[in-house]
């Protein structure tokens, strides 16, 4: 499932370009689930509604350097029609509760087909 969630990621990054959301990847089969991807261990999370596949599939693919995790405004997921109920976190610190990082996944340095 890892393979072709990496697969599908890719593909939506050539197909719609740079600055896909989260709710963008949850179009892709097997990425939804119950776990939230954490930024280093900060209570800091770029989502909450992933597969441990899905999360995996993203951290390989980081891994690979065929994407970037970066920041963009909330307001894409406004648009976008998702809004997780967490508050954003403003500084790269750890916190007490969970925080959400408004984050947009973009081609990395080595991304290819």
């Amino acid at each position: 499932m890892v393979e072709s969630i990496k697969s599908a990621v890719i593909k939506m990054l050539i197909d719609k370009g740079d600055g896909l959301t989260f709710v963008n990847l949850s179009e892709i089969p097997g990425f939804t689930g119950d776990a939230s991807m954490e930024i280093e261990n900060k209570n800091i999370h770029c989502w909450f509604h992933c597969s441990l596949d899905g999360i995996n599939a993203l951290k390989e693919l980081l891994d690979e350097k065929r994407i970037e995790i970066t920041s963009t405004s909330h307001l894409s997921y406004v648009v976008d029609g998702q809004i997780p109920r967490y508050p954003i976190a403003r500084h790269d610190r750890r916190y007490k509760e969970p925080h959400w990082f408004p984050s947009q996944i973009v081609k990395g340095l080595k991304f290819s087909r």
